[in-house]
C-alpha cells in the first residue's frame, strides 16, 4: 500500500466520508475544493454537507475540513503506483498534486485520481483491473462530447494505458463546482438524446432485437446539475437493455433515495432486468444498504419493520 510522498506531490485531506475513501490535495484552495468534487453526493443531506465543504475548502484551504493531514495513500504496490506516476507524466503532463476516491463495496473495484498542476485540475483518471468498461467508455465520449446538440455536457476522452493488470482512462475533469442531481424533468431529453447517440456505438451479443441502447447507471449520481450546466458522467456499464431500462432506474433509485414516494411499478421487461441485477449484488453482499434499498422500490422484498 502507497503511503509516500514521492515524486514530488502535495500531502492530502484523508476526509471521513462514510461511502468514499476521498483525499483531497491540502492546497491551493481551488485545488482542495476541486477534489471534493470527485465525489458525487445524491441524498439531499450528502449534497447539503458536499456544498457545505467545498465552500470551506474555497475558502479557507483543505486544511480546514475535517480528517487527518499525510501522504497519499494507494490500494497499489508501491512500484505500480510510481509507474503510473511516470506514465502519467509522460502521457498527460507535469502534476504536482492528486486526489484519490474509491468507493467503499463497489461491484467495479478500482479508484479513481484527479491530477491537479498547481491548482489547476489537468485530467481524471479511472483506474480498472480489465480493459472493456474503459474503452466502453472512451466511445460513448467520443460520440457525445463532439456533438454540439447534446443537451448535457460529458468528459472528453484524453488518453489510455496500463501498467500490468491496471488499466486506465484519462478524461477531461469536471468542472471544479460543487454538485447536485440533475432535476426529473430534463430527463426525457436526455434519455431520447442517448437512445439516438448511442447507435451503433454500444452493443451487448445476444441481446433481443427489440433492446436499445442504455446508459447503464442513469442515477442521480451520474447525472448532475454543475451550476447552470447538466453533465452525464460514467458510461462504462453503457450497452443494449430492454426498451425504458434508463427510465426504470432513474425512476427507482428517486424511491430509494428518498426523491421520490414509492409506487407500484408497472410490470416490463425493464422492470424484470433491474431486479435480476440487484439480485445479482445482494446475492454478492454489494452495497447492501443501497441495493437494499433498490430492492424495495423494485418490489423485490418488503421494507423492514422496526
Amino acid at each position: 500500500m502507497t503511503e509516500s510522498t514521492a515524486n514530488g506531490l502535495r500531502p492530502v485531506k484523508h476526509l471521513p466520508i462514510s461511502r468514499e475513501e476521498l483525499q483531497v490535495p491540502v492546497g491551493p484552495r481551488r485545488a482542495s475544493a476541486a477534489g471534493l468534487a470527485v465525489v458525487a453526493a445524491s441524498r439531499p443531506t450528502r449534497v447539503i454537507v458536499h456544498y457545505g465543504a467545498w465552500f470551506v475548502a474555497r475558502t479557507f484551504g483543505g486544511r480546514a475540513l475535517p480528517g487527518p493531514v499525510g501522504p497519499v495513500v494507494t490500494p497499489l504496490a508501491d512500484v505500480v503506483w510510481e509507474a503510473l506516476l511516470a506514465q502519467w507524466r509522460d502521457e498527460l503532463g507535469p502534476f504536482d498534486a492528486v486526489a484519490v476516491a474509491k468507493r467503499r463495496q463497489s461491484q467495479r473495484g478500482g479508484f479513481h485520481v484527479l491530477l491537479f498542476d498547481g491548482s489547476r485540475a489537468t485530467a481524471f483518471i479511472k483506474i480498472r483491473s480489465t480493459p472493456e468498461p474503459l474503452d466502453t467508455e472512451r466511445r460513448c465520449l467520443e460520440a457525445i462530447s463532439a456533438d454540439p446538440r447534446a443537451p448535457f455536457r460529458v468528459c472528453s476522452p484524453i488518453a489510455m494505458g496500463c501498467v500490468e493488470t491496471n488499466h486506465w482512462l484519462a478524461i477531461t475533469p469536471l468542472v471544479g463546482l460543487p454538485h447536485h442531481p440533475a432535476r426529473s424533468r430534463a430527463v426525457p431529453e436526455a434519455l431520447r438524446y442517448l437512445d439516438r447517440a448511442l447507435e451503433g456505438v454500444v452493443s451487448s451479443p445476444g441481446a433481443p432485437a427489440d433492446w436499445r441502447p442504455a446508459h447503464g447507471d442513469f442515477a442521480a449520481w451520474n447525472f448532475r446539475q454543475v451550476g447552470r450546466q447538466r453533465w452525464l458522467l460514467d458510461f462504462e456499464n453503457a450497452s443494449l437493455a430492454p426498451p425504458d431500462a434508463d427510465a426504470v432506474y432513474w425512476a427507482v433509485v428517486a424511491t430509494a433515495l428518498g426523491a421520490r414516494r414509492r409506487r407500484r411499478l408497472a410490470e416490463s421487461q425493464a422492470v424484470e432486468f433491474w431486479r435480476q441485477h440487484i439480485r445479482e449484488r445482494l446475492q454478492g453482499s454489494i452495497d447492501p444498504e443501497l441495493n437494499g434499498a433498490l430492492g424495495i422500490a423494485l418490489g423485490l422484498h418488503d421494507e423492514p419493520r422496526d
